[in-house]
C-alpha cells in the first residue's frame, strides 16, 4: 500500500481516449485496494445510454452537463480510483475539484498509438464526422492529433504523468504506484 491515502484520497486518470484510463483504473484499484469507478461508466448506468447514444440524443453540452454532476458526486469517495472521461478536465470547476480531492494522473500516449487503439471504434463520438459519419483514416488520425493539442495544457496540469505508449498495462500500475510513493 502506497503512502497517498495520507496525501489525497481518491487518484484520478486522465488522458486522450485510448490512453488506458479504464484499463488502467481497473488493475491500479485492486493493487491499491481501493474501489474504481469509470465516469463514462458511471454515466451509462445512470442514463441507460451509451455514450454514442447521448451525444447523438442530447448533444456534448448536455453529456458534459451530466459528467460534471456525476464527477461531484464520485469526488466524496473516502478512497477510490476514477477514471475520468478524455475531456472532463476541460471544464475548470472539473479540474479544480479533481485538484482539491485527489492526485490528477495523466495517462499520455503517442497519436500513433491512440490511433492503433481506437481510430477504427464506432463508439467514439468525436472522431466521426458532423452527422455522425464516417471519417477517412488519415481524418481521423488528424482530428486525434488536433484534440490532443487542444486538451495537452489541460493534461498538463495534472500532478503526475505516465507514458503508457509501447508498455503493459502491468508497467503502467507499477509506475503510478512507485510514483505515489514519492
Amino acid at each position: 500500500m502506497c503512502s497517498i491515502k495520507a496525501k489525497k484520497p481518491i487518484v484520478y486518470l486522465t488522458g486522450f481516449m485510448g490512453s488506458g484510463k479504464s484499463t488502467v483504473g481497473s488493475k491500479l484499484a485492486k493493487a491499491l485496494g481501493e474501489r474504481f469507478f469509470d465516469l463514462d461508466e458511471v454515466i451509462e448506468q445512470r442514463l441507460g445510454k451509451t455514450i454514442p447514444q447521448i451525444f447523438e440524443e442530447k448533444g456534448e453540452e448536455y453529456f458534459r452537463q451530466v459528467e460534471s454532476e456525476t464527477l461531484k458526486e464520485l469526488s466524496t469517495q473516502r478512497h477510490a480510483v476514477i477514471a475520468l472521461g478524455g475531456g472532463a478536465i476541460l471544464e475548470e470547476e472539473n479540474l479544480n475539484l479533481v485538484k482539491e480531492t485527489g492526485v490528477l494522473i495523466w495517462l499520455m500516449a503517442e497519436p500513433s498509438e491512440i490511433y492503433r487503439r481506437v481510430g477504427n471504434s464506432d463508439k467514439r463520438p468525436l472522431l466521426q464526422g458532423k452527422d455522425g459519419n464516417t471519417l477517412s483514416q488519415e481524418e481521423v488520425y488528424r482530428r486525434i492529433e488536433w484534440l490532443l493539442q487542444i486538451r495537452q495544457p489541460y493534461y498538463e496540469q495534472a500532478n503526475l504523468s505516465v507514458e503508457t505508449t509501447g508498455k503493459s498495462v502491468e508497467e503502467i500500475v507499477e509506475e503510478i504506484i512507485e510514483k505515489l510513493k514519492d
